[in-house]
């Protein structure tokens, strides 16, 4: 019996020290708000407001498509042997 008390005063003694922080924590936080406009504040003062650059696009060449070669078509690189045995191996 002495045992089973114990470990009962030990538990409860835990989830009293468990309760005690959980209260201690949420008096320390403070809501995403005000931490979210101070993050803010300190970029607006971090940046220079100056116009950005312009920057010339290039036009984009189209990409040309390769017709997808099956493992037991013949391979293009003219060899003769199935795509399989000659590039489609991986090694």
């Amino acid at each position: 019996m002495e045992y089973k008390r114990e470990g009962f005063d030990a538990f409860t003694g835990m989830v009293q020290r468990v309760e005690d922080e959980i209260v201690r924590y949420l008096f320390l936080l403070e809501p995403a708000v005000a931490q979210e406009e101070r993050r803010v504040e300190r970029r607006e003062r971090s940046y220079s407001y100056s116009a950005p650059e312009k920057e010339e696009k290039k036009p984009q060449k189209p990409v040309a498509r390769a017709e997808k070669v099956g493992r037991n078509d013949p391979c293009p690189c003219g060899s003769g042997k199935k795509y399989k045995k000659c590039h489609g191996s991986g090694a």
